[in-house]
């Protein structure tokens, strides 16, 4: 009988420990169901204080190099906000003319095009394109006058849309303009103080945690501020690049055009080749028949030179360190972001999949150097062989960081 009870015992401590485990994985998974609904629910609200977060990091380094030149903190963070408003008044000065011409040209242009006269002789040009594929004259008109149909319901539906939704367009751009404000107040403050508040934060932690969320701050820091400041000078780069390329080839109305062409640019993977759209669809508007296809040619060449200039000498120089993940991992974090948030998430992936992998990598560190699974002949318990480590120098660093 006490054979019995003793056998008896460890499958009751067993059943207990599976029921608990059991228990703690769907309170885990209804806990975090819960956080996520209550972060969609709250999502305005922590989308600004996010970007506030971002912008003071893209613009604390120029108030840290002020404060280095004996300013004080206060003063070195009102100078440069004093300048980037001095700076974003003449910007939007110079560009809203210059923006509202090019949109008026634009459109003149795409007036010009659609009258019945314009409308016809494309058709008729369509017609012989597609003839010369072996479609019949009876076949090509039916095609083309359908697809043109499909163009001219397309664009009444869209001056339709526009016109019901000018009051919800005003309600936006006011919206947009008050959480401009709201950001650029949060990240002043963000700026100023907050160095002092996540010293505050960190010293309530217990003390054999400090050092590792001492480490994980200085990696966001690096990760975030080096991310945001490499794409917004990878953006205006291309940007601009794409304006000069169009002036050279007597484009008008290039400036609109590698504007968007520059923030298209910043979008990972995806960007390169949807920030080729904007410039070739503008030579299509406003080049004559007989030089469209040279000047196309032309253009794509100039771009896909100026492409890898900012992709593969500038970006890397200004990315420094990089967010260090393999372009595998950075895809899969590319999709993942897109299915979860859409263009925010896709645009965020990479630093936020940076990040993760370097508190993964953290934590596989400390348990490599507790666990002794890996105590081994000739490797200590830090994942060392012979005195050399395993991973790379970049993420020794970080590991030791964290």
């Amino acid at each position: 009988m006490l054979d019995g009870n003793h056998r008896q015992q460890p499958f009751d401590v067993q059943v207990r420990r599976g029921f608990f485990i059991l228990t703690g994985a769907v309170a885990g998974v209804y806990l975090a169901t819960v956080v996520w609904h209550s972060l969609q629910f709250f999502s305005d609200i922590i989308l600004l204080f996010f970007s506030a977060w971002l912008l003071s990091f893209i613009l604390s380094p120029v108030a840290n190099w002020l404060q280095r030149l004996q300013l004080p903190r206060l003063a070195a963070v009102a100078l440069v906000y004093l300048a980037l408003a001095v700076l974003l008044s003449g910007i939007i000065a110079l560009a809203i003319p210059i923006v509202s011409a090019e949109v008026g040209q634009i459109a003149g242009r795409i007036e010009i095009l659609t009258t019945p006269a314009n409308l016809a002789q494309l058709n008729n040009q369509a017609v012989g394109f597609l003839k010369n594929f072996g479609l019949s004259d009876a076949d090509a008109h039916a095609f083309i006058d359908q697809q043109t149909a499909n163009l001219q319901n397309a664009a009444q539906s869209a001056v339709l849309g526009i016109t019901a939704n000018a009051a919800a367009l005003v309600s936006s751009v006011a919206t947009i303009s008050l959480d401009t404000v709201i950001v650029l107040i949060l990240s002043f403050y963000m700026m100023l103080d907050g160095r002092r508040i996540m010293d505050d934060l960190i010293a309530r932690l217990p003390v054999a945690w400090r050092n590792d969320a001492d480490g994980f701050e200085l990696h966001v820091a690096r990760v975030f501020g080096g991310f945001m400041r490499s794409q917004l000078i990878i953006g205006l780069s291309y940007g601009i690049l794409t304006w000069f390329a169009l002036l050279a080839l007597g484009v008008p109305s290039g400036f609109l055009i590698g504007l968007l062409a520059g923030i298209i640019m910043i979008i990972p993977f995806v960007g390169p080749p949807l920030a080729l759209v904007p410039p070739m669809a503008l030579v299509l508007l406003e080049t004559a028949p007989h030089d469209l296809f040279r000047t196309e040619i032309i253009l794509l060449i100039i771009l896909f030179i100026a492409q890898q200039l900012v992709m593969q000498v500038l970006a890397p120089r200004i990315m420094s360190q990089g967010v260090g993940l393999h372009p595998l991992w950075l895809f899969a974090a590319l999709l993942i972001g897109a299915k979860e948030a859409g263009v925010w998430g896709a645009f965020f992936a990479a630093p936020v999949a940076a990040l993760c992998a370097v508190v993964i990598d953290g934590i596989y560190a400390r348990w490599a150097r507790s666990s002794p699974l890996f105590a081994a002949k000739g490797m200590d318990l830090a994942g060392k062989s012979n005195g050399t480590p395993l991973h790379s120098s970049n993420t020794a660093k970080e590991e030791n960081a964290v």
